[in-house]
């Protein structure tokens, strides 16, 4: 069996044997990756006891025996993971963290878990990075939105598929939307 290098980019990460909770984990705790079950990483602890834990939880490193080309991932599919990880939660003016986001509070955040510091503003977001044409779109790019004749006043991290995941409005808190039922908002791209 194949393993990789894990390392926990979230704190509270649980990692579980079926649904009791056996350790839990810290931003940088590293453990190894056994294997992949839909949306769970199978994991062995320095302690030789093994789980699972969520994919959004974990960063695959360089150390140990590569996986399989199919389960490893890149810094645009591991900031999708992370972000996916906190669909659901509230929307907050001016949040920058799990306790409730605005829209570009939720991708500082998200992209602070892989080392990649960003300003809390939209219209600042957009001056970073390189400018990708929709076309050309990867998970982990940022797209950009404007309300009105305010410029860019909104951003999500495309997620693939036509899709992207932002924090929306106070009823509906991080989620996921087509980027075609953003058409005419859109205004451009970045990719970091």
């Amino acid at each position: 069996m194949r393993t990789a290098c894990g390392r926990a980019i979230l704190d509270d990460l649980a990692v579980r044997q079926d649904e009791e909770v056996i350790a839990v984990l810290n931003r940088g705790d590293t453990f190894t990756v056994i294997g992949r079950h839909d949306n769970k990483f199978q994991v062995r602890l320095d302690d030789g006891r093994e789980g699972f834990v969520h994919t959004g939880g974990v960063s695959l490193d360089d150390g140990g025996e590569p996986l399989p080309a199919g389960d490893r991932y890149s810094t645009g599919s591991s900031v999708v993971r992370v972000a996916y990880a906190y669909r659901g939660a509230r929307y907050r003016s001016g949040g920058s963290s799990a306790s409730g986001f605005d829209c570009s509070g939720f991708v500082k955040f998200v992209y602070a878990s892989h080392g990649i510091k960003l300003p809390h503003s939209s219209r600042a977001m957009f001056n970073y990075g390189t400018p990708v044409a929709k076309s050309n779109l990867k998970p982990g790019d940022l797209v950009f939105f404007s309300y009105g004749r305010r410029g860019i006043s909104h951003v999500g991290i495309y997620a693939g598929s036509g899709k992207f995941i932002h924090a929306s409005t106070h009823s509906t808190g991080v989620r996921v939307d087509s980027l075609n039922s953003y058409h005419r908002r859109y205004v451009g791209a970045r990719r970091l």
